[in-house]
């Protein structure tokens, strides 16, 4: 009898990895426990990370590099990953140790799957690398087998390349690619470890670029650690979320730039790329058990945008950036059964900043001259006031005022304007944010949540999952009437 018992359990699992291998849109995912209405209480570090400061800075520097106000094409990109990912999540629920796996299939979308092309760096005039193991260094004429050593690429200023290693300096042709033989094999490069291949590219004269060359699925697991942090596997859902996500806004990102030298920047102007160190198993486990899944909408793939923390509601696209109405970027509540928002947890739920006067007016001066030379003139600001915001709290329309001239703005574009007072000078948190105090000796705002406030609230999809949400519940909750698909070679 228990023999007979064993065979029935054998067959039925051979069945069942004979249908997942033989149909690639079928994916065995962790079946949930029943949802529990009990909010989730967890301890706020109040420490800044790094990831708060390599966020806010890379915004600066790309708004900064605009000659004129014109952010749309750059904050669309903005991502604001920047919450503690120190948090204390061990107080969340685990896995009910009951959970069972079961079959789910997702229907096809086809689309063209390609290696993606990260720019780590670009109009450089030399770069240095390393490795452990043997590469090969290959141009149009020339195949260099590099094993356990530094090297490096240089341009001069006439634009002629050459390769220094222990061999001695030559020349060489550009473009060039560092080719690795397989997934383990790594490249360092800026003190970083990279998968794939890294190629190469001239650019102004004297100058190149360095491109990471790796597949989408690789990409990703140097993306979700640092877009969502490191968390338990009882918070999987959340990282797969995430997975999902990245994923959906990288492949549409390859789409748009098919005839660009390359799909994606490493920094928040894109997603946040850290090659292979950040890794880690929950993220690496997460990415597998959601890999090809993607979000589409009318047969098209979505801008997956995504925040750190929506404050308790997100925002429409609209209301953000200058973009038209988008159905499936609509502003939505991020409140549980009890009325208390997901995102709650954030150590940047709610924040005040704070300046003295003088710097916060002259600062403010300075940053709409740049923005609108042709309407401010020199002298002080009259006034500064928020005369209407938007349903999901965000300033809809805020005017500064000073000698014969008026500026009336709103959406993202405020945090641009008025920044915190910090040594880079970063942008304020969120345009979601009230002026408590204008006086002539101090100025005090007060604010909730971080970030642009479209698409999916990335704290929100933490408390999601400590909820018992699965990842489609918490990408359904976050892109209205959305598809989650796999991606399939497009014949």
């Amino acid at each position: 009898m228990t023999n007979l018992r064993l065979h029935k359990i054998a067959f039925i699992a051979a069945f069942f990895c004979f249908l997942y291998r033989c149909t690639p849109n079928l994916r065995l995912i962790k079946y949930n426990p029943p949802k529990s209405s009990s909010t989730v209480s967890v301890s706020e570090s109040k420490t800044e990370t790094v990831v708060d400061t390599q966020t806010t800075t890379a915004e600066t520097e790309a708004v900064d590099s605009l000659s004129s106000f014109d952010t749309s094409a750059t904050v669309e990109i903005n991502f604001s990953s920047a919450f503690d990912s120190t948090i204390d999540t061990t107080s969340f629920a685990t896995v009910a140790s009951d959970s069972s796996l079961e079959l789910k299939w997702y229907p096809p979308h086809k689309i063209v799957k390609r290696r993606v092309r990260i720019a780590l760096e670009r109009n450089t005039s030399e770069a240095s690398f390393s490795t452990s193991k043997k590469i090969f260094l290959k141009t149009s004429t020339k195949n260099i087998g590099i094993t356990a050593q530094k090297f490096s690429v240089r341009c001069s200023k006439d634009g002629r390349f050459f390769f220094s290693g222990s061999k001695g300096v030559r020349e060489i042709s550009c473009p060039c690619t560092l080719l690795t033989s397989g997934t383990e094999d790594l490249i360092m490069f800026n003190q970083v470890l990279y998968r794939g291949n890294l190629v190469l590219l001239s650019e102004q004269k004297g100058t190149f670029s360095v491109i990471n060359h790796i597949d989408v699925e690789q990409y990703l697991r140097g993306v979700v650690p640092l877009e969502i942090g490191k968390r338990p596997e009882s918070l999987i859902e959340a990282l797969k979320a995430q997975a999902v996500a990245a994923r959906t806004y990288t492949y549409k990102r390859m789409l748009e730039r098919k005839n660009a030298p390359f799909d994606m920047t490493a920094t928040v102007q894109d997603q946040v790329y850290g090659g292979a160190d950040p890794e880690y198993r929950e993220s690496d486990l997460a990415i597998k058990m959601t890999e090809d899944l993607i979000m589409v909408y009318k047969d098209s793939l979505i801008n997956a945008y995504y925040h750190s923390t929506c404050g308790g509601k997100t925002a429409n696209i609209e209301d953000v950036w200058e973009k038209p109405y988008c159905s499936y970027l609509r502003s939505v509540s991020d409140l549980n059964s009890s009325g208390q928002p997901y995102c709650q947890i954030s150590p940047r739920f709610h924040w005040q900043e704070k300046w003295t006067s003088a710097i916060f007016f002259d600062q403010i001066r300075n940053n709409l001259s740049k923005a609108f030379p042709e309407k401010v003139r020199q002298g002080s600001i009259k006034e500064i006031s928020v005369k209407e915001s938007f349903s999901c709290g965000r300033v809809k329309r805020c005017v500064f005022s000073g000698n014969n001239w008026t500026v009336d703005m709103g959406g993202d574009r405020l945090r641009f304007i008025i920044r915190r007072d910090t040594p880079d000078k970063s942008i304020l948190r969120s345009a979601n944010f009230k002026i408590v105090s204008l006086g002539s000796k101090e100025v005090l705002i007060s604010g909730t949540g971080y970030g642009h406030g479209v698409g999916m609230c990335q704290m929100g999809a933490i408390g999601r999952a400590a909820a018992n949400q699965s990842f489609e519940e918490i990408l359904k909750a976050y892109y209205t009437g959305v598809v989650i698909c796999a991606a399939t070679e497009q014949g």
